[in-house]
């Protein structure tokens, strides 16, 4: 097998990776969790002959790896493009095509006594989309929750927040799962990466002293009993007491245990940089640190919360990824 860097680039449904092959110089993939919109960049030499590049609103449908095994990137759509020099040069900016588009629009919508499957149903077919939403959050029910001239993409990210989850539109699924689950789209459980420390160029790991919490304390309103009474997530000892008073007892508990998980994620952060690229590492993708070399107190699972893929001419493919605790 070759383990020669390689890509494929697919333009509006053209294969024009041996049309650019002379002029690249690189091309980097930053893949983020969340609301936030994953990114491709090109860069091509626009010195010598003329050739066609993909214009503004192109799809682009982006693979990259070894030899013949490549890992797909899924598809982007250009968002800018711009020339520089001397030397002259090309970059071509787009961005994730499911994250472009009519989630940006302002709605206004009400949602009484609803769970969050049920919700996401509503937004998902707005859009033609299907929800992939985890059966834990989906079967939290929201006593009420107004969207007041505010766009879905916002809704869906403030809900997201409030719950701990991912929330993604992603090959043609709404996704709303939580942090902790690491889910593909389809459900389906992300695939456990092993780290071994000699395959790192560097690597930062830092623990957050200040998030360590046993527990999470909130507080709801008692109709019954005309009383404010609390749950408690988690431990007795280092609480944190949420502010907010809930309409209800469940209420109460899901954002306990959400914020709990929440601060769990924090507690711990770092960042891993490849010798050797790994092209098949997507955020969410669980790593398990593996191996002589680490410390006994970092073998345990972290989460990608973004990774960046970059391929030059110069240095091959390199990876780099931002994790926190799982």
């Amino acid at each position: 097998m070759s383990t020669k860097p390689n890509f494929k680039i697919i333009a509006n449904s053209q294969d024009i990776t041996g049309a650019i092959k002379e002029q690249f110089i690189s091309l980097t993939l930053m893949d983020r969790r969340g609301m936030k919109s994953d990114e491709a960049t090109l860069v091509l030499n626009d010195i010598g002959t003329p050739f066609k590049w993909p214009k503004k609103g192109a799809e682009l449908n982006i693979s990259i790896g070894f030899g013949n095994k490549l890992a797909n990137k899924g598809l982007f759509k250009v968002d800018n493009v711009i020339h520089r020099g001397p030397p002259d040069q090309l970059t071509i900016v787009a961005k994730a095509a499911d994250m472009i588009g009519a989630l940006k629009a302002q709605v206004t919508a009400s949602y009484h006594q609803q769970s969050i499957k049920q919700i996401m149903d509503s937004i998902a077919a707005r859009h033609g989309l299907t929800s992939a939403v985890s059966q834990k959050l989906g079967a939290i029910v929201i006593e009420h929750i107004d969207q007041a001239e505010e766009s879905d993409l916002h809704f869906i990210t403030r809900l997201a927040r409030k719950y701990n989850a991912i929330a993604k539109p992603t090959n043609g699924k709404l996704l709303f799962v939580g942090k902790n689950e690491a889910k593909t789209a389809s459900g389906a459980a992300m695939p456990e990466i092993a780290v071994l420390i000699n395959e790192l160029d560097s690597y930062s790991l830092e623990e957050q002293s200040r998030t360590q919490y046993s527990g999470v304390k909130a507080y709801y309103n008692d109709t019954k009993s005309a009383q404010r009474k609390g749950v408690l997530a988690g431990k007795s000892g280092n609480v944190k007491t949420l502010k907010p008073s809930y309409a209800n007892k469940k209420e109460a508990t899901d954002k306990a245990n959400s914020e709990l998980s929440r601060l769990k994620n924090e507690a711990f952060k770092g960042e891993l940089s490849f010798k050797h690229g790994r092209a098949e590492l997507v955020a969410e993708s669980l790593i398990t640190p593996t191996g002589k070399g680490w410390r006994s107190e970092y073998l345990k699972k972290w989460i990608a919360a973004e990774v960046v893929h970059t391929l030059n001419s110069t240095d091959g493919l390199s990876t780099r990824i931002m994790f926190e605790s799982y």
